[in-house]
């Protein structure tokens, strides 16, 4: 049967038999109880009046614990934290600070990762194709320049840098600088000759056909200049063999500078050239062996 003792200052509370629980009511209605396997179990817990440690709890034991706004249907491991408290959410940390796998559950990953006196942030693809976009801030220097990489490769090259003091360095951007040192005439329309390249970022300027091809569609900046010692220089800047804009004209006696710029827009592959129109006058096209160049560069 079941009793109710006192013994050395303890209330001993006894529900005898087996699977005999101990019940407690208010009012006639219950409001908790202890099992006989020693589970305890209310209607309500007030958490303001809990002092001390829990134990271990099994979070697939716990139920009621969501927030709002955040919920879960996974059936396998979502998140994983591993011993050096970095986070992997659908993918396994690896060996950045938190690593996010894609929406669309491919193999695309968003990664946040700070080592190295680098802080970066990471878009990768490891699927066909492959392809890695890069932004970090170079702690070792000091500068606290923010730097911009695409590529291949996990770590794919720098092309673009944001200096502390807001200046833009683009180290790939399309720039040439060519010039020639021989004369060269004609009696006919021919392509201005420039040689030797003394900048040509990317090498899209080419040395033996004497033009520059885009790389990129965009908008250029084009500037070229030469000495004549006749009169009656035509000359003008084309391209894809088409005249852009109006024909310049030069008329002196003796020696003169013949100078010209152009702003062009230009689609992938689109090729840049100066040519000279003598027309019929073969005498007034003589280009002197010097001071001549051919300068071109990417401006937005």
């Amino acid at each position: 049967m079941s009793t109710i003792k006192s013994s050395d200052e303890h209330l001993t509370l006894n529900a005898d038999g087996s699977s005999k629980d101990i019940k407690f009511q208010a009012n006639g209605v219950e409001k908790a109880s202890i099992s006989s396997a020693g589970a305890f179990t209310s209607t309500t817990i007030d958490a303001t009046k809990l002092t001390g440690a829990l134990p271990a709890i099994s979070g697939a034991a716990l139920t009621g614990v969501g927030v709002a706004g955040i919920s879960s249907s996974a059936d396998a491991t979502a998140i994983t934290i591993d011993s050096s408290e970095q986070v992997g959410i659908g993918v396994a940390p690896s060996d950045h600070t938190l690593s996010i796998k894609s929406v669309d559950n491919t193999a695309n990953v968003l990664e946040l990762a700070s080592g190295d006196s680098q802080t970066k942030l990471n878009f990768s693809r490891s699927g066909a194709p492959t392809a890695y976009v890069r932004m970090y801030e170079d702690g070792s220097t000091g500068s606290g320049a923010l730097y911009f990489g695409t590529g291949t490769s996990y770590s794919p090259s720098d092309t673009l840098k944001i200096g502390s003091n807001g200046l833009v360095t683009m180290p790939n951007q399309p720039a040439f600088y060519a010039y020639e040192g021989a004369s060269q005439d004609s009696d006919t329309i021919y392509t201005v000759q420039f040689t030797t390249a003394a900048t040509n970022v990317g090498s899209h300027y080419n040395t033996s056909t004497y033009r520059f091809t885009a790389p990129v569609a965009g908008t250029y900046f084009f500037s070229y200049g030469w000495m004549v010692s006749t009169e009656n220089n035509r000359h003008h800047i084309t391209k894809n063999g088409t005249v852009v804009g109006e024909n310049q004209y030069s008329s002196s006696t003796g020696y003169s500078r013949v100078e010209a710029s152009a702003v062009i827009t230009c689609a992938v592959n689109d090729y840049i050239e100066v040519k000279n129109n003598v027309g019929n006058h073969a005498t007034e096209s003589a280009m002197h062996g010097s001071y001549r160049y051919f300068v071109g560069h990417l401006i937005g």
